[in-house]
């Protein structure tokens, strides 16, 4: 019978009671399986907590993350019965440790294949050992021992008969199967009894660091996209991984997801992308631990500077490649006593809202009197028409109004002029209200203004109210990164509002 019936905590605000009240049923530990199938059928979390909840025991509870809980609620869609061509394909990146794996590549098969709502799931790994070796051996090894799953699910738990369990192939008895293989091996006649795989999924496709080649990961990709997707276009596909450099298929997935990059490969995919960094920001601006039963928030917070822990625990491999800024001149302690007397938006418009064209830049930032530094409050990427800019900066306006934000900076660019007028209407909605043109820095050269502000970040004359990935990033490669909208608001304002402090020599 289950054997667990403890303490379960999830992730801030997921829906709790409807797990508990099933998980909690007397029913749950009857001998007959009606009522486990019952709950189960439909729900792929409540699969996994009734029968592999050792998977997720910490300290004598079970303790889950948003990677669990958001994944098992994908999981749930393989139950529909109108697959559309590439119409399910998600990614995941997270860090290791995460458990990311344990429900992509084991819980959520055998819980498709139970109930068969799924036929045919394929699984790959960057070589036949990385997933046969590790995750198909741990899938074969609950059909085998898991006494609550073979007692529940005698028919799937025998195999088809003629065949074995094996670490590359399992074929069920109640008509499902189950493969795994190497990326660039196992694709090719993937075909059962004339039937392609109608859920795909992968698992680590990037090299290490030391061993990552951009030829290689080309190719891997091409393999990927013509091959392994082209099996069946309608099928489900599930992507787990972690960046190990930057450039890699992983980096890619996560710098499309923030607008960092638009990525036409993931775009082409039709690839959403779920990240999960290892510090979690709420909508208002809040911090926690993605699983704090791992990772200490406290801790987290003194190592986020570290280039090794941006990499590890955050899935954003810092890059060498700039002139100016490295992670370690980001610092994100505000003093609360902080008396901010100034507050402006700098806006840097694209010229076009079309597909190709480049992102708007939005940044929100303080001048504190008392401490003598800027305070950047808000760094954001977008794509969108004027109107829908006009929306976003009402919506900023709504938040930093109240604190004092009465000026706002359109860079006179291309776009500035046509944007100016778009956002003419916020003056009424907010009394007192400065839209202005500001000179561009074609002006004065871009790389000035950005080693202008690099001397004040040099000086700590500047605070991040939280990390601003997008912006820190661009300013991180600059000049050499493909986008710099979002890092060169940032730069604008921070100059804006430090421009009566004493330059560097150098600038």
């Amino acid at each position: 019978m289950p054997r667990y019936q403890g303490l379960i905590v999830g992730p801030p605000g997921w829906p709790a009671h409807e797990y508990m009240d099933a998980l909690s049923s007397r029913e749950m530990n009857a001998l007959d399986p009606a009522y486990r199938h019952l709950v189960c059928r439909n729900n792929p979390l409540i699969f996994g907590l009734t029968y592999f909840p050792e998977k997720m025991i910490r300290d004598g509870a079970i303790y889950m993350n948003d990677v669990h809980t958001e994944m098992a609620r994908w999981g749930g869609t393989w139950a529909r019965s109108d697959p559309q061509p590439a119409g399910n394909r998600h990614a995941w990146i997270a860090p290791r440790g995460a458990a990311k794996s344990t429900w992509l590549l084991n819980i959520l098969p055998l819980w498709a294949c139970v109930f068969q709502h799924r036929r045919f799931v394929a699984m790959f790994g960057i070589s036949k050992d990385a997933i046969t070796k590790t995750h198909m051996r741990n899938l074969v090894g609950a059909i085998r021992e898991n006494d609550l799953l073979r007692h529940d699910y005698p028919t799937f738990c025998t195999p088809r008969a003629g065949t074995t369990a094996t670490l590359s192939e399992y074929q069920s008895d109640n008509g499902t199967k189950i493969v795994a293989a190497g990326v660039n091996e196992g694709y090719l006649g993937m075909n059962r009894d004339g039937v392609r795989p109608d859920v795909i999924l992968l698992d680590d496709m990037d090299d290490a660091a030391g061993k990552f080649s951009p030829e290689v990961t080309a190719d891997r990709l091409a393999t990927i996209r013509q091959g392994i997707f082209g099996m069946n276009v309608k099928a489900d596909v599930g992507w787990a991984g972690t960046v190990p450099v930057r450039g890699s298929l992983c980096d890619d997935l996560v710098r499309h997801c923030v607008g960092e990059l638009d990525v036409e490969w993931v775009r082409d995919t039709q690839l959403t992308t779920h990240y999960y960094p290892a510090i979690m920001t709420d909508a208002n601006g809040r911090q926690r631990s993605l699983w704090p039963v791992e990772w200490d928030l406290g801790w987290m917070l003194s190592q986020r500077h570290l280039s090794e822990f941006q990499l590890n625990f955050m899935n954003r491999p810092p890059s060498a490649s700039g002139i100016f800024w490295e992670q370690r001149h980001f610092n994100y302690d505000v003093p609360a006593s902080s008396q901010i007397s100034r507050l402006i938006m700098w806006v840097d418009p694209a010229v076009t809202n079309h597909e190709k064209s480049d992102f708007t830049g939005i940044c929100v930032a303080g001048y504190a009197e008392n401490t003598r530094r800027a305070i950047v409050m808000k760094a954001a990427n977008i794509k969108v028409t004027p109107e829908g800019l006009k929306r976003q900066v009402g919506a900023a306006l709504r938040l930093y109004y109240p604190r004092g934000l009465r000026e706002i900076m359109v860079e006179k660019n291309n776009g500035g002029e046509y944007l100016r007028n778009a956002l003419s209407g916020l003056e009424v909605e907010f009394p007192g209200i400065k839209i202005t043109l500001p000179r561009s820095e074609s002006n004065r050269g871009k790389p000035v203004e950005f080693a202008e502000a690099f001397a004040h970040y040099e000086k700590d004359r500047v605070r991040h109210s939280q990390q601003f990935r997008v912006a820190e990033d661009q300013m991180m490669v600059f000049p050499h990164g493909r986008n710099d909208d979002c890092a060169d608001a940032v730069v604008r304002a921070v100059n804006v509002l430090l421009a009566h402090m004493p330059k560097l020599a150098s600038v």
